[in-house]
């Protein structure tokens, strides 16, 4: 294993402009909204009901935000409902006719896309009924006058941070004496399948933070959204990568980097060791960064993720869907101990800080930067593993 003269980072990621479960219920339902435009909706100002579509809660992370959003809405006086899809645009859309067709007004809706482009009939749709806050994905231009605002993650910040992460960990392997297979190091990335707009963000964001010092990018993996979809998909490839070599992979997420660390390690190499791996955020827990193998990762929560979301939807609510324009941002600050409240003046892009966790040069020093690394008064551990 080689030895890193490291130190432990807890900082806050830049943000960049974003030019770029529980009681689910699913199928589909005849009948579907009127198919014109609107941003005025027409919910029972009584009704205290959120409905929330969200991807399945089989996925940790989606899990864990549904969670979160849950417990946020409930302590505001909501009652929230979940509709969950299996990374499905087509299964989102039939939910969301079931929603319309019951007759159904909510007080308002929380809508993470599967498909960010295909869903926008959707979302032109469900705004003729109530404010509809986006989350994960961000808000295309041409959907910007469905959504009253938007509060998650801003990945093409994320991806930024992810990709300085990737720069200090190359240096880090230098220092330790790796030999690269070209001067820049060879890199894999790791990424999700096209459409999916967290992806083509992140990689967005990677590519900014390194065009100056770039990596060789010997080749990029589309994935979905398990380990194992990963493995697979990584494996396929590497036999095609083998005369090249790879020096490091940067994994938009955690489960696409835990499946590519499990096929880099059956092909002979040893993370952290021969590959330097970092990932765009937690998810499970931090076995691979305390053991070494993995170098890094951004405190990306899905249990901050999903009360962030909850709390735009309220302000929305409370202030009458104003917000200081579809050109504003405001990333909510990483204080370790204090969960921070949204200005008074809400943004139109509400987004959660982005802190990375760097490894530190021995499984005894990674456990204890894990150990030590908090936010809005959890620890690591409790805000990404479960």
């Amino acid at each position: 294993m080689a030895a890193f003269a490291c130190v432990a980072v807890l900082a806050l990621a830049a943000c960049g402009s974003s030019s770029d479960d529980d009681g689910s219920s699913t199928g589909a339902a005849s009948g579907a909204g009127a198919d014109s435009g609107s941003t005025s909706g027409s919910s029972d100002p009584s009704n205290k009901s959120i409905v929330v579509f969200t991807p399945a809660t089989s996925n940790n992370y989606v899990a864990m935000w549904t969670a979160a959003a849950k417990d946020t809405l409930e302590r505001a006086g909501y009652e929230p409902r979940f509709y969950e899809n299996n990374f499905d645009q087509s299964e989102e859309d039939q939910q969301v006719q079931q929603v319309i067709a019951s007759g159904d007004r909510p007080a308002g809706f929380i809508w993470w896309p599967s498909d960010n482009p295909a869903g926008i009939a959707s979302v032109r749709r469900l705004s003729q009924i109530a404010p509809v806050v986006q989350t994960n994905n961000k808000v295309l231009p041409e959907a910007q006058r469905y959504v009253k605002a938007f509060g998650g993650v801003n990945d093409y910040a994320d991806g930024v941070a992810t990709g300085r992460l990737a720069l200090r960990m190359r240096d880090a392997f230098r220092a330790a004496g790796l030999r690269f297979h070209s001067p820049e190091g060879n890199a894999l990335i790791v990424t999700y399948v096209p459409g999916y707009q967290a992806g083509i963000d992140r990689v967005r964001g990677i590519e900014d933070a390194t065009r100056d010092d770039p990596f060789n990018v010997v080749g990029t993996v589309v994935t979905r959204f398990t380990s194992e979809e990963s493995y697979r998909d990584v494996s396929q490839a590497l036999p095609g990568l083998k005369d090249r070599g790879i020096d490091f992979v940067i994994a938009v997420s955690e489960f696409p980097a835990i499946g590519a660390i499990k096929a880099l390690r059956e092909s002979g190499l040893t993370p952290g060791r021969d590959v330097g791996v970092v990932t765009g955020n937690c998810q499970t827990n931090f076995d691979l960064i305390n053991s070494g193998a993995e170098y890094g990762t951004i405190l990306q929560s899905p249990s901050i993720e999903g009360q962030t979301a909850a709390q735009v939807l309220a302000k929305v609510l409370e202030n009458g869907g104003r917000t200081t324009g579809t050109d504003t941002e405001y990333t909510l600050p990483a204080d370790p101990d204090t969960v921070p409240e949204l200005p008074a003046e809400l943004a139109y892009y509400n987004y959660m800080p982005l802190p990375a966790i760097e490894a530190g040069k021995s499984p005894a020093e990674n456990k204890r930067i894990v150990a030590e690394s908090r936010l809005w008064g959890q620890t690591a551990d409790e805000l990404c593993a479960r």
